[in-house]
C-alpha cells in the first residue's frame, strides 16, 4: 500500500511538472536542493568532508559554496528527471534521429564549479 501511495504522489508530481516550462522546473528543483541543504545536516556535513578531502587548498567558504551549488544542482536534476522521465515516446526526440534533447541535456548545468 505504501508503494502505491508513493507511486500516485510521484505520478501527480510528474503531471504537474509537465505543465511547467523547463526553466521553472529547474528553478523549483534548485530551491528544493537549497532547502535540503538547509535542513539535512548529516548530508551537508558529509559533502563538506568529502569536498575538503578533494579540494583541501580551497578556502572553507568556497567549499561551502560549491556544496550549496551541488545540492541545488541535484534538486534541479531530480525534478527534471521526474518531468522528462515521464514523457511519452511521442514527445521525446531521443532515439528517433533527433539528438537535440540529448545534446542539450547539460544545458544550464556546466557552471556549477564557477
Amino acid at each position: 500500500m505504501r508503494f502505491r501511495v508513493e507511486a500516485v504522489m510521484v505520478h501527480g508530481l510528474s503531471a504537474f511538472l509537465r505543465l511547467l516550462p523547463l526553466s521553472v522546473v529547474r528553478a523549483l528543483g534548485a530551491l528544493l536542493g537549497r532547502l535540503v541543504y538547509s535542513v539535512d545536516g548529516f548530508h551537508r556535513r558529509l559533502a563538506m568532508t568529502n569536498i575538503g578531502l578533494a579540494l583541501p587548498s580551497k578556502p572553507v567558504e568556497e567549499r561551502r559554496e560549491i556544496v550549496r551549488r551541488v545540492f541545488a544542482h541535484f534538486g534541479s536534476v531530480l525534478l527534471e528527471l521526474i518531468r522528462v522521465g515521464t514523457l511519452s515516446d511521442r514527445r521525446s526526440s531521443v532515439g528517433r534521429g533527433n539528438d537535440t534533447h540529448a545534446s542539450s541535456a547539460n544545458n544550464g548545468y556546466s557552471n556549477i564549479w564557477n
